[in-house]
């Protein structure tokens, strides 16, 4: 759920095989704030905490990250440990941008 956002980025910059433009990717990281607002809503504690990693999957701890650029413990908890996991799925499951590391 924390890529839902995504349903608003067009197949163009989705499936394109080779790397974004810098426009291409300022659109990608819109999927994040787009995830948020699809579930932010939602009267389930479950979809508010997958609200809450949708909008910060992408931080970094040393906040050079997006959308905010938060750092350190500004990070919530859910989505510090989801991104751990999020990194062990991605060194272990083939992705289409992680294709492109074999060569």
């Amino acid at each position: 759920m924390h890529d839902i956002g995504k349903v608003a980025i067009p197949d163009s910059i989705l499936k394109k095989p080779g790397k974004l433009t810098l426009e291409e990717f300022d659109d990608m990281k819109t999927h994040t704030s787009i995830g948020y607002s699809i579930m932010r809503h939602s009267n389930r504690k479950i979809i508010q905490s997958a609200a809450i990693i949708a909008n910060e999957h992408h931080e970094k701890w040393n906040g050079k990250g997006y959308p905010r650029g938060l750092a350190g413990d500004d990070i919530h908890i859910y989505t510090t440990y989801s991104i751990r996991r999020f990194d062990l799925d991605y060194m272990w499951y083939e992705y289409p941008r992680n294709l492109l590391l074999t060569l």
